[in-house]
């Protein structure tokens, strides 16, 4: 899970699955914890996305929709504010 700026930056991310693709079937459901912790962040919006990635190649698995067509490499979760004091 990664939190990004408009622009496209991350600022926060974390990567975490623990499960190799060799062992994943079209069955399998992933329920993880996706806590990134506490941090500050400058007043702004920022986006929440997902995805997965080759840990060794780097190269990042596609979203595919139920057609097989390509959508894109994540998901977008949602979007947060940060407000000033």
């Amino acid at each position: 899970m990664h939190i990004l700026t408009p622009d496209d930056e991350m600022v926060k991310g974390r990567d975490f699955l623990g499960a190799p693709p060799t062992s994943w079937n079209p069955d399998m459901i992933f329920i993880q914890d996706n806590y990134i912790g506490e941090y500050n962040l400058e007043p702004g919006r920022y986006y929440v996305v997902m995805g997965l990635y080759d840990t060794v190649t780097g190269a990042r698995f596609p979203i595919l929709d139920e057609s097989g067509n390509i959508l894109g490499d994540r998901l977008f979760i949602g979007q947060i504010e940060v407000v000033g004091e």
